[in-house]
């Protein structure tokens, strides 16, 4: 009687521990696998079927700038070809971010931060040769238009 009741009971508490089945259409074996590239001494991105699971960054981590939409404004001031290398750079300290890299990802965003900064002051340059260079040779026709008058007086 008391081996019946033990087993009894073992099977009450494994029928209890058990999991209730996925809802339709679900995968019923959702094995996580890393991805490619991952960085093997740090938290990588975990890719399940249903999607991707990023580990809690840690919060000095999320305190490294990325600089993102610095960069995509530099488009506009420093032309397609600089911009696209200041996101590119951002994407990268981004990119290190996610893997848990703090080091390296400083440093991409150390070096995010002086491009960006000597991608706005060439494109702050640029403008201000543009229109210095407007007004003088505004300034220069209307020189020689005014001379032209007078010489034909």
């Amino acid at each position: 009687m008391s081996e019946s009741t033990t087993r009894a009971g073992a099977e009450k508490a494994a029928a209890s521990s058990a999991q209730p089945p996925p809802p339709p259409g679900y995968p019923t074996n959702p094995q996580p696998y890393a991805a490619y590239g991952a960085n093997p001494m740090g938290p990588s991105v975990v890719m399940y079927p249903q999607g991707v699971m990023y580990p809690p960054m840690d919060p000095n981590i999320q305190k490294i700038h990325e600089y993102l939409p610095w960069s995509i404004i530099n488009i506009c001031f420093g032309g397609c070809v600089l911009g696209i290398i200041a996101i590119i750079l951002s994407l990268q300290t981004r990119s290190r971010k996610r893997s848990g890299d703090a080091a390296s990802a400083r440093c991409w965003s150390i070096a995010t931060l002086i491009y960006n900064i000597c991608v706005t002051l060439v494109g702050i340059g640029i403008i201000i040769f543009i229109i210095v260079y407007f007004v003088v040779v505004v300034n220069a026709v209307k020189n020689v238009s005014d001379s032209y008058q007078s010489y034909g007086k």
